[in-house]
């Protein structure tokens, strides 16, 4: 009768990244529960039948047999880990801790290159490598334990793009090495950060209790119809003088129609939710055809950013700040020096959510309010209108510090932080796999140096070794 494998032995790994109860010692405290023991017999401190009941109390339960072999380990070779390779008889052996690693790293790498990894590459490969020989099923129990778990892949080709936290960050820095000092002799008065939002309904979901099992009650009434853009424009001083402005293509807004009983309805209402919310009627543009206009989703064109220049005219020497795409540069040429900007000057496409005010923080937090206080969504007009409202709020207070904080006050030593926040244990574990996995292929451990000039290329992988110390 075959004895069963004590669960000790258990892997400690769960798919999820987590762990699960173990009580296998790893192998570093494997070493150093044997390099201890020695000490302490010499000098008489504990007796070894206290020292291995300690080890089990604190949950690392292993065998008077086991814990004798690994002690002599450690004489040999001063390490408790044993070399499976060398093993001429018994089961077959088994692949090690830094095996499975290196082999997680290299299913990791398929990914990053945009490569398909299944379990058959995964069984070829510790094969080829290890000279392991296991059967399909064990192979994708390995890549469980390694906490991979098998996805759908994208068609596009942009799913296969990672971000190079590295260029990332240096990107961030050049952009503020380059500008900062240009603005700061400006007037703040004289530099607006220029953006578009939207309001749209169609990605909210709502929630209601039912049955288990039961058929899910669906949403009463229509779903909101119109999509609208509203382009704000804030300043580095924090006054609101170019105020956000709603572009629509919604008829309840136009005032200019033959009227009937219910246009003289959707009117007086209107009006009405305007004077609530102290929003001028003229910052509300019906950009549409004059008849027999069927679109919803109002799009960002460089045709609506001069409509929002005509309605503010624009001091001289005033400078943009934008995002770089086809609304502000059309042609490749900038849209805002054409209509009144001296100089316009655009954030990096893989930053610009970091230094951009507009995108950090003013649209986030009105659209928060709007959504935490807004109960009828179905209202176009009032729900339209509100985001004016406390974006108007929001500019007054906070536009200054927005600046500040993004862009004139930007601390170098916090720009790693922004574009990469601080890593969990996964992360973590990724990166050491992926390292593992390089440093095997003799390859770099940071990976592809694609970015840097032929002439700076190195070996030296710093960031490694800080992090490290």
């Amino acid at each position: 009768m075959k004895r069963k494998r004590s669960s000790s032995f258990s892997s400690s790994c769960s798919s999820s990244g987590s762990f699960r109860p173990s009580t296998s010692p790893e192998p570093d405290l494997r070493t150093f529960a044997a390099r201890l023991w020695p000490s302490l017999k010499e000098s008489h401190i504990v007796p070894k039948a206290e020292f291995a009941k300690a080890m089990n109390d604190s949950g690392c339960v292993i065998s008077k047999r086991s814990f004798a072999r690994h002690v002599a380990s450690v004489r040999k070779k001063k390490s408790a880990v044993l070399d499976t390779a060398s093993k001429k008889s018994g089961r077959k052996r088994m692949l090690s801790d830094e095996e499975k690693d290196i082999a997680a790293g290299w299913m990791l790498q398929q990914g990053l290159d945009g490569h398909r990894a299944h379990a058959q590459d995964y069984q070829q490969l510790i094969a080829e490598n290890f000279g392991v020989q296991r059967s399909l099923q064990t192979a994708r129990n390995y890549i469980h334990e390694s906490g991979l778990t098998l996805r759908v892949c994208g068609k596009s080709s942009l799913s296969r793009v990672v971000p190079d936290h590295a260029l990332l960050k240096r990107t961030l820095r050049d952009w503020i090495v380059a500008n900062r000092a240009e603005l700061n002799r400006v007037p703040r008065s004289k530099i607006a950060s220029i953006d578009f939002t939207f309001t749209s309904h169609r990605a909210e979901r709502e929630t209601t209790y039912a049955l288990v099992g039961s058929q899910v009650a669906a949403k009463a009434g229509p779903f909101p119809k119109h999509t609208n853009a509203v382009m704000t424009c804030i300043w580095a001083d924090g006054v609101n003088r170019t105020p956000s402005v709603l572009l629509t293509y919604n008829p309840a807004f136009r005032l200019d129609r033959n009227p009937t009983s219910r246009r003289e309805e959707q009117r007086e209402h209107l009006l009405t939710v305007t004077r609530e919310l102290q929003a001028d009627l003229s910052r509300i543009v019906d950009v549409g055809n004059p008849s027999n206009e069927h679109r919803v989703y109002v799009a960002e064109t460089d045709t609506l950013v001069q409509k929002f220049v005509e309605r503010y005219p624009i001091e001289e020497g005033c400078i943009a700040l934008t995002d770089n795409g086809h609304a502000f540069f059309s042609g490749g040429n900038s849209v805002l020096t054409k209509i009144g900007f001296g100089r316009h000057i655009a954030y990096p496409a893989s930053v610009h959510q970091i230094l951009s005010p507009n995108d950090n923080h003013l649209h986030g937090v009105a659209k928060r309010r709007w959504k935490s206080q807004q109960n009828d969504f179905l209202d176009d007009v009032r729900s339209s209108v509100t985001p004016l409202h406390y974006l108007d709020e929001e500019t007054t207070k906070h536009a200054k510090t927005f600046f500040d904080r993004n862009i004139f006050d930007r601390n170098f030593k916090d720009v790693g932080d922004l574009v990469c926040k601080k890593p969990n244990k996964k992360s973590l574990e990724t990166k050491r796999r992926l390292r593992l996995y390089r440093l095997f292929k003799r390859e770099d451990p940071r990976g592809p140096q694609d970015h840097v000039p032929e002439e700076l290329k190195d070996k030296l992988d710093g960031e490694y070794w800080s992090c490290s110390s």
